[in-house]
């Protein structure tokens, strides 16, 4: 079983940072847009729940007025 947590956090970020390119392509102003990989530190449900497990692969958008 892969290890949650830190281990994960570079994949996370690269996640990130692809969401973050793609949003730029379709027009979305780059430098009004941040990213940060939590990796596993922040699941929404337990790791070990196999069935719920895919809710902790996610991306989270933050809107500031």
């Amino acid at each position: 079983m892969r290890e949650w947590g830190r281990g994960l956090m570079p994949l996370s970020k690269e996640r990130a940072d692809a969401i973050k390119a793609y949003l730029s392509k379709k027009g979305v102003n780059a430098s009004s847009l941040s990213t940060e990989g939590l990796g596993g530190t922040k699941p929404v449900v337990n790791p070990k729940d196999k069935d719920n497990n895919w809710k902790n692969r996610r991306v989270e958008f933050i809107l500031n007025k």
